[in-house]
């Protein structure tokens, strides 16, 4: 029977700090043996085995790694076309108005812009 591993132990194996383990013990992601009679003070240890197929699960591959876990991005601007600001600004100056040069409209006014446009 392999002896059991102390917290400190697998916490310098995994290179993580007794916080972080004791965090991904609480996640139920790595399994424990409690040892002693005590309520106050339970005493965890780990088995080896447990610990390798901890460390087997979390391998990432090329390509194959933690980005899978996340959902997809969605932004919640609006989207500024430049070029039309750009062109309405060549037309402001081509008709003798004086464009805003300098200055891009607010995220605010390039969306009632927009909104102006798909009506």
């Amino acid at each position: 029977m392999t002896p059991l591993l102390t917290p400190h132990t697998v916490a310098a194996f995994l290179a993580v700090s007794i916080d972080t383990l004791n965090a991904i013990v609480a996640r139920g992601d790595l399994p424990f043996v409690e040892v002693g009679a005590g309520d106050k003070r339970p005493r965890r240890r780990f088995d080896p085995a447990d610990i390798e197929a901890y460390v087997g699960e979390r391998k990432c591959r090329s390509g194959n790694g933690r980005d899978k876990t996340h959902g997809p991005m969605t932004s919640q601007s609006g989207v500024t076309d430049i070029q039309e600001i750009l062109a309405q600004r060549r037309s402001a100056k081509q008709n003798g108005r004086k464009p805003a040069l300098g200055k891009t409209p607010g995220r605010k006014r390039a969306n009632k812009q927009v909104a102006q446009q798909q009506d």
